[in-house]
């Protein structure tokens, strides 16, 4: 699009954004001076019938949600066979922009300012049957005036309306800020998915960035960590954020929708009271200090002395006891708690690791987790069984997902050379590479050779038949000395 054309009444001055389907310019009014946005879809989609009912759909949609903080369509021109929606123009920068600049968390009262008024809009859109869909911060705009504006209601959906999502039924939105049933069942979102979308803003906000949006994190690891994973503590990246605006967070990330707070007028109300509570703390007046001790009177008698002596004595014995008492009790509660807990599904950076109490299902789980550091996660085959319970650590997580891609991959002769780079012993990818035009070159130590088989096989009547069939299935009939080591060790019987 060039600057300068003139679309109805405006002319396009400079382009301000691009998402996969269209683009956004900056527009002025030839005779009134005011400035607008203008969005069209790209070159390469115009024209198309169905994406030109969407965009319509959009204009309509937008055009009915009039709102304070919900940017609002103002037109819809169409013009040399393309369609253009012409919008309000915000001035200023979004919530993406201020969390790259700040490279950390919000303040409490930013992070106030900007939930209230995208849970606003977001109450009120749902309060019309509309799903946003695509909550994030660069769809989050913020004003010279402090006002926050929720854009780009371009992949909404109208839950009066048919259910479509799109020509393939796909999952549509950005992949850190997705909830988990449109990246499962995209058909079946409620106004519940923005909920968790804007948790994973909350999120951010609170500790710099998304849940799952780690540096070199691919698309597949980031959805099923989205599906499948807890998000990481707060605490662990801010440790200054209090317990109950964290506990708003979680609560709104849960994986079941149902588990959920149920509207966002009720996130509002939450979090209100949360940071509210949090600010109030520290303006309650300190309590009076107690007055000072009466001058002791001298006791004229030894039998009074006795007396007073046995009383002190009996006192200190009463605070020993209750000090005492103060210490057990609550290290007693734990321990039950750590005892009666199920220690399958902790994660790798568990808060209780740091006090086990001597408890062996906890102690177990710790040493399994403290094991994980030590393997050197590239270098194992795909049926390693040290891949059954990742624990949800990073490096054992991304080197799952790409094993389960490997196995799912049907098509070698096409396949991508990201996967043939990696083929962890994986004999159909070890024969795509080697019948691919482009051949990628294997890392030493990753197919099962001869040379890295276990030496189990020197033990055979056989032993170039016992490698061949190794070989052949892929599945080794004893471990390697690294994978006896660093098995995850067995968890005694509790009585």
């Amino acid at each position: 699009m060039q600057e300068q054309l003139k679309v109805g009444q405006y002319i396009l001055e400079r382009r301000i954004g691009e998402g996969g389907m269209a683009e956004v310019w900056e527009a002025r009014h030839v005779h009134l001076g005011t400035t607008a946005a203008i969005k069209f879809l790209l070159p390469r989609l115009a024209g198309d019938p169905e994406l030109e009912d969407r965009f319509l759909d959009e204009g309509k949609r937008q055009a009915r949600l009039q709102h304070p903080n919900i940017v609002s369509a103002i037109d819809f021109v169409q013009q040399d066979g393309r369609s253009y929606l012409i919008m309000q123009y915000v001035e200023g920068d979004s919530l993406e922009t201020k969390l790259r600049d700040r490279q950390g968390p919000l303040t409490l009262d930013e992070v106030h300012a900007i939930s209230w008024d995208v849970l606003s809009a977001l109450d009120y859109a749902h309060s019309l049957g509309v799903v946003h869909r695509d909550v994030k911060p660069s769809n989050i705009l913020l004003d010279h005036n402090g006002r926050v504006w929720l854009s780009d209601f371009g992949i909404a959906l109208a839950l009066r309306e048919e259910r479509r999502v799109t020509r393939t039924g796909t999952a549509v939105g950005t992949p850190d800020y997705m909830s988990p049933e449109q990246i499962v069942r995209p058909r079946e979102v409620d106004a519940r998915s923005d909920i968790y979308s804007f948790g994973c803003v909350l999120y951010a906000m609170l500790t710099g960035g998304p849940p799952f949006g780690m540096e070199g994190a691919t698309e597949f690891y980031i959805k099923d960590c989205h599906v499948r994973t807890p998000p990481p503590p707060l605490v662990y990246l801010n440790p200054d954020i209090p317990a109950a605006i964290g506990e708003v967070a979680f609560r709104c990330l849960e994986k079941d929708p149902a588990k959920r707070f149920p509207t966002c007028g009720a996130v509002m109300i939450a979090l209100e009271a949360a940071i509210s509570g949090e600010q109030k703390a520290p303006e309650e007046k300190p309590p009076d200090p107690p007055p000072p001790p009466l001058p002791p009177v001298p006791d004229p008698t030894p039998a009074r002395g006795l007396k007073k002596y046995a009383l002190v004595g009996a006192a200190a014995i009463l605070l020993i006891s209750g000090a005492a008492y103060l210490w057990i009790a609550p290290n007693a509660h734990r321990k039950k708690l750590l005892e009666t807990r199920d220690w399958t599904h902790a994660i790798w950076n568990d808060s209780d690791f740091s006090d086990c109490m001597a408890v062996p299902a906890c102690l177990a789980r710790k040493s399994q987790a403290e094991n994980l550091h030590a393997i050197q996660w590239r270098q194992l085959p795909y049926n390693s069984p040290l891949f059954d319970d990742c624990m949800g650590y990073p490096d054992c997580t991304l080197q799952k997902a790409h094993r389960d891609k490997l196995i799912a991959t049907s098509d070698w002769l096409h396949a991508d050379k990201g996967l043939l780079s990696d083929c962890m012993g994986y004999q159909p990818c070890l024969q795509g590479g080697q019948h691919t035009k482009d051949k990628v070159p294997q890392p030493k130590g990753q197919t099962l050779d001869p040379e890295n088989l276990p030496t189990c096989c020197a033990k055979s009547s056989d032993p170039a038949a016992c490698r061949a069939i190794k070989r052949r299935e892929q599945i080794p009939d004893c471990s390697s000395p690294m994978e006896q080591r660093l098995m995850p060790p067995t968890v005694p019987p509790q009585n």
